[in-house]
């Protein structure tokens, strides 16, 4: 006992290690193991070469030496540091340094290797950008390795929107790809998408270089007329230039048509000495689809001034003395001439009435729009009445007052505040010449063609919020459409699930769940948005047929606590109304008892 005292410690270590090694598996225990690497762990690159020290605190063992792989270097002996250098050439290679601490018994410590191969980067699209439709990019990143630390990032404009990373524990190089759906509009066109993939071994680990590719996306979309109608007023003889005015991407291109007959494929279109009013067609093509719109021309000619009052002679032949309406002096039996003055008033009925909006595109619900009216080439001026209608309802009537007796150019200006109901109202005036006559036949009022209103409002979903049931295991829709202008877009915000499936028909989104199981309950929200604003609306999925089990053993429980803690409480009670007795004393009786309770429950008498 007391040699084994006097042994160094080290060989105590060592006794205690062999002893623990004399199991059957010969495991060396980690708190007993003297091996010990100067870079537990090693992260490099592919192909790189990296030193490696190993270090036994037992400097009394048979040989120390490497193991890389399947193979063995040459044991040495009688070092307590060995060093050994490793290509990383091999993807799975193992580097672990041995000792050996008997002829039977050996303890090891592995590497830790992590060999990376950094990723490249691909993006491309998986199909055509077209407004209010799915874009989706694809991010191809190939030839990295360890998968599992590989990030990849979307940015839109140097905003992150998405982060993939990916659960894949293979070491070797592999090849991934991350999607990433839009909803795109044209608002995003020249937009730049950045996939970014980059390995990532924490706060410790090496800082890896990124790699990155963008994508400039261009959005397509069927073409546009800014004004849908428009009116050219010129002189006889004039040249005039139209210009079709359309946008759209692709580039449209463009066709004029007059009387059913093709004039030109350009852009504008040059008349020259317009002598006749026409209609002209200008159709825009692109290949999302084709707009056609009409241009009016309207020719004007000035008419010459005539008097209003006319002078003219009348023949007048009386047999005695006379005095005419309108002659100065009473005329004898005579055929004499005398002068009338005629009151004629000339009158030239409108060649044009036109709607206008003073400031064309759409306007939002509660701004303000102007319309005019413009009468062209009509007099007198100060007979003429404005009248402005939507649909058939009279909405104002103007009377304009001016004093002129030849042909020219009128307009009158209604403003009103825009509301819903209004998109896609017609609005229209007709101008009258409110003239004394006994000729309706002579048409003295034309009425404007008319002009549509285009009111942008904010969405509002048709559906609203409510709550909705499913049976375990059943069938049930969800369906979200909504009203707006411009049309909103739709989309569902909810917990996915494979059971869970989205679908599009018309202006309506709808969700599909099959075989609902109590994890689809919840919530689910429908977004609508346009330029205007966004809503939402709430669905909420409850699950029945779910049976509420009692617990009925809780309340037996109960019933059992609150009957024990009656008794305890009776049983108190009684003891504390006991009776008792008494034993007179000793001096009474001979005896030196003294009184004490009577248990028996009898009742006795003193």
């Amino acid at each position: 006992m007391l040699t084994a005292c006097m042994l160094p410690l080290r060989m105590l270590g060592l006794l205690m290690l062999m002893l623990s090694l004399c199991d059957a598996d010969s495991i060396c225990p980690t708190e007993l193991n003297p091996l010990t690497l100067d870079v537990p762990r090693v992260i490099e690159k592919y192909g790189a070469s990296v030193e490696v020290n190993c270090t036994s605190t037992e400097a009394d063992h048979n040989g120390m030496y490497w193991r890389i792989g399947n193979n063995d270097s040459r044991v040495i002996i009688g070092e307590s540091l060995i060093s050994q250098s490793v290509s990383l050439s091999e993807w799975n290679v193992t580097v672990e340094c041995r000792i050996m601490l008997n002829e039977t018994h050996e303890c090891s410590k592995e590497l830790e290797i992590t060999i990376y191969q950094n990723p490249t980067v691909a993006v491309f699209p998986v199909n055509r950008a077209v407004e209010g439709t799915l874009f989706e990019l694809q991010c191809n990143i190939t030839d990295v390795a360890p998968v599992q630390n590989l990030f990849v990032r979307w940015f839109k404009d140097n905003q992150t929107i998405r982060t993939d990373n990916f659960t894949n524990t293979t070491t070797t190089p592999v090849s991934e790809s991350s999607t990433l759906t839009v909803n795109i509009s044209r608002a995003e066109h020249g937009a730049e998408f950045r996939c970014e993939a980059q390995l990532d071994f924490g706060p410790h680990g090496p800082q890896l270089p990124v790699d990155s590719e963008i994508y400039i996306v261009s959005v397509n979309y069927a073409p546009e007329f800014k004004n849908t109608s428009e009116d050219f007023f010129v002189h006889e003889g004039d040249d005039v230039t139209l210009n079709c005015d359309a946008e759209g991407r692709p580039q449209p291109t463009f066709h004029w048509k007059h009387d059913g007959k093709k004039l030109s494929d350009t852009n504008n279109l040059n008349i020259t000495r317009v002598n006749t009013s026409g209609t002209y067609n200008c159709s825009a093509i692109n290949s999302l689809g084709s707009i056609t719109k009409e241009i009016h021309v309207h020719v004007t000619m000035n008419i010459p001034a005539a008097p209003a009052v006319i002078t003219t002679p009348a023949v007048i032949t009386t047999p005695e003395p006379y005095k005419p309406r309108g002659c100065p002096l009473v005329l004898t039996p005579a055929k004499i001439v005398c002068f009338v003055e005629l009151d004629i008033t000339l009158y030239k009925s409108p060649d044009i009435v036109s709607v206008s909006a003073l400031d064309s595109g759409p306007v939002m619900v509660g701004t303000e729009i102007q319309l005019k009216c413009d009468i062209i080439n009509v007099t007198p001026v100060q007979t003429l009445t404005v009248r402005w209608y939507r649909g058939t309802d009279i909405l104002r009537t103007d009377v304009l007052d001016e004093n002129r007796r030849i042909p020219v150019n009128m307009s009158s200006i209604f403003n009103f505040t825009a509301e819903r109901d209004y998109n896609g109202a017609e609005f229209k005036c007709e101008a009258e010449l409110q003239l004394e006559t006994n000729r309706p036949d002579l048409g003295h009022n034309l009425t404007s063609s008319p002009y549509t209103a285009v009111v942008h409002f904010a969405p509002e979903i048709n559906e609203g919020t409510y709550t909705k049931e499913v049976n375990l295991d059943g069938h049930v829709t969800l369906n979200c459409s909504a009203e707006g202008n411009p049309l909103p877009d739709l989309h569902w915000n909810y917990t996915t699930a494979e059971n869970v499936r989205e679908t599009t028909r018309g202006h309506q989104k709808s969700l599909t769940i099959t075989g609902a199981t109590s994890t689809n309950a919840g919530f689910y929200i429908c977004v609508a948005t346009n330029k205007v604003g966004e809503v939402t609306s709430t669905v909420t999925l409850k699950m029945k047929g779910q049976i509420s089990v009692f617990p009925w053993w809780l309340l037996i429980g109960l019933i059992v606590i609150v009957i024990v803690i009656v008794v305890v409480i009776v049983l108190k009670h009684y003891k504390k109304l006991g009776r008792y007795s008494f034993v007179l004393d000793k001096a009474n009786h001979g005896s030196d008892i003294p009184m004490a309770p009577q248990s028996n429950g009898t009742e006795d008498t003193v």
